[in-house]
């Protein structure tokens, strides 16, 4: 299991330390999501849901959240990966027909190795259940996205940092 080094994603984020960072999973489905979803859920990390800022209780099928986007403003799950990071999705854009699985998280959380090692161990979980590879770069949004900082590979279980 090859995780990338502290000293060098944190040289690399320095760059854009207030600049969220998306962590994403392209091309995925519904069922993906769900994987995805009921993974986290296992690895025990601490969970809350909102609905338009209102904590509810996050519904056990992915469908329910997708359909509770039509009828109001904003969703967010934020999923604390230690004391002090939190990985947070709003699930904007998804749809049941087009989906790609996207949470965000801020450089500025993510202040040692341990830190970056929770990081990791939420990447793995994604890919993993998704079965798909897991990027981590600038937050944008659409298909036109910058290099990539680290990536997961399923197939060889492997945590890379981008080629600088």
């Amino acid at each position: 299991m090859e995780r990338p080094a502290w000293s060098d994603i944190h040289a690399l984020w320095q760059e854009d330390a207030f600049v969220l960072r998306d962590i994403y999973v392209a091309g995925a489905s519904v069922e993906d999501w769900q994987r995805v979803v009921e993974a986290i859920r296992a690895a025990g990390w601490p969970t809350s849901y909102l609905e338009d800022h209102e904590t509810v209780s996050m519904p056990a099928d992915v469908h329910d959240v997708f359909a509770t986007l039509a009828r109001t403003v904003a969703v967010l799950w934020k999923v604390r990966i230690t004391k002090t990071a939190t990985v947070n999705d709003h699930f904007y854009g998804a749809t049941e027909s087009d989906v790609e699985i996207e949470f965000n998280i801020a450089p500025s959380e993510i202040t040692d190795q341990p830190s970056l090692d929770a990081v990791c161990d939420f990447m793995r979980v994604v890919g993993r259940s998704a079965h798909r590879p897991v990027w981590v770069g600038v937050e944008c949004s659409g298909s036109d996205r910058p290099p990539a900082d680290m990536h997961y590979d399923p197939a060889t279980d492997s945590i890379r940092l981008r080629d600088t």
